[in-house]
């Protein structure tokens, strides 16, 4: 079974269709992100760069972006959207592969973000800190970093084994009326390590009802609980500079997302 964001993985194929629907978890992040731009100044370094969904619009606001990524496969269809920019904004923007747990790029930069919960994908022991400490090492002085992660919920946490068709969620797409679907077929949480494995398949019709693709995808997270990333951040010397629960500026609350703004203390 492959993992997602593999090469040729529906995963890939299907992100942005994903991330346009299912929205809550990211609702007015880009906008978030440029504002602390325009404050921090750029260039930005963007860890977890996916298919560059923040990418391109900071670009195209006017600052230049390095986007790292571990899957080259994300980072492909990234590529691919070149050609649409425009040329100044496309000349602003370089992605590179590269592990956000370990990675030296040579330069520092006032701003770097990790969004779209890029830092639960840190599932091995210590990847967290190690990432926290790359990013210091990589920060201006005063350079400020925004880290968005997920606050699981029970019904998350509970919601194990073998998962029933009725969850599965279908997307018609527009104009040409291809469907999609995505259904987590198996959940296992790990509470010792902190650890959530889903089973994903993937099923893609074309307009005629005939499959186009189907798969089905390994992924895992690790969840970080609030006070963890807090004593990790002052461990690295990031200081905690703003804890909201959404891209708002909502408080923080049980289940909400974690939007941490860190500074280089």
């Amino acid at each position: 079974m492959p993992d997602y964001y593999s090469a040729d993985s529906a995963s890939v194929l299907t992100y942005d269709i994903h991330t346009e629907v299912f929205t809550s978890s990211i609702d007015g992040d880009v906008g978030f992100y440029l504002g602390l731009a325009r404050r921090a100044g750029g260039p930005v370094l963007e860890l977890g760069a996916g298919t560059g969904r923040v990418t391109w619009p900071l670009a195209a606001a006017g600052f230049e972006v390095v986007g790292l990524d571990l899957a080259p496969a994300m980072l492909a269809e990234a590529e691919a959207k070149r050609a649409a920019q425009p040329p100044d904004a496309a000349a602003r923007a370089r992605f590179v592969q590269g592990d956000m747990a370990d990675f030296a790029l040579g330069r520092t930069f006032p701003l770097i973000v990790s969004p779209a919960r890029s830092f639960n994908h840190l599932t091995a022991p210590g990847e967290g800190r190690a990432c926290l400490a790359a990013i210091r090492r990589h920060l201006a002085p005063g350079g400020l970093a925004a880290l968005h992660l997920f606050d699981p919920g029970p019904a998350l946490l509970t919601a194990t084994g073998d998962r029933p068709e009725a969850e599965a969620t279908e997307i018609r797409l527009e104009p040409h009326g291809e469907r999609v679907r995505f259904h987590v077929v198996h959940r296992a949480v790990d509470w010792l390590r902190q650890r959530i494995e889903q089973t994903v398949e993937f099923t893609v019709w074309r307009p005629d009802g005939g499959v186009a693709l189907q798969s089905r995808e390994r992924v895992a997270f690790r969840w970080f609980t609030r006070a963890e990333m807090r004593a990790l951040a002052e461990l690295e010397g990031l200081a905690v500079e703003a804890e909201h629960g959404d891209f708002r500026g909502g408080a923080p609350a049980a289940g909400s997302e974690q939007i941490w703004v860190l500074r280089r203390a």
